[in-house]
């Protein structure tokens, strides 16, 4: 009898860890690769990604996706100074860019690495 509710008990055990293991959230590798996605929603969040963007190792690796359509109009915006993610404008566009600076080269991106 001692048996047969070992045996009870140790299916009961695995069917609760096998149910555990298929709900359980993502895996940490999965949430660190979210962490590398910048969603930029606003000009002020573009202007934020330039000033990360100052040091050229802090765009690799990071993909940037634009979620709306951007006017730079009466913006103080000044060039993302390198990058090396991938930028993504889903369909999206980004309007009103002045290019006021001297410096070469210059436009959205300063370089590309």
């Amino acid at each position: 009898m001692k048996k047969k509710f070992d045996r009870i008990a140790a299916l009961f055990l695995v069917s609760i860890l096998l149910i555990s293991v298929i709900l359980s959230p993502a895996p940490a590798a999965a949430a660190a690769e979210d962490s590398e996605t910048i969603y930029i929603n606003t000009a002020e969040d573009l202007t934020e990604l330039a000033k990360n963007c100052t040091l050229d190792t802090w765009s690799q690796g990071k993909q940037v996706v634009l979620q709306a359509d951007i006017s730079l109009e009466n913006v103080e915006f000044t060039a993302i100074p390198t990058f090396g993610g991938t930028f993504d404008g889903n369909g999206y566009t980004i309007s009103g860019l002045k290019i006021d600076q001297s410096t070469t080269p210059s436009g959205l991106f300063g370089s590309l690495q």
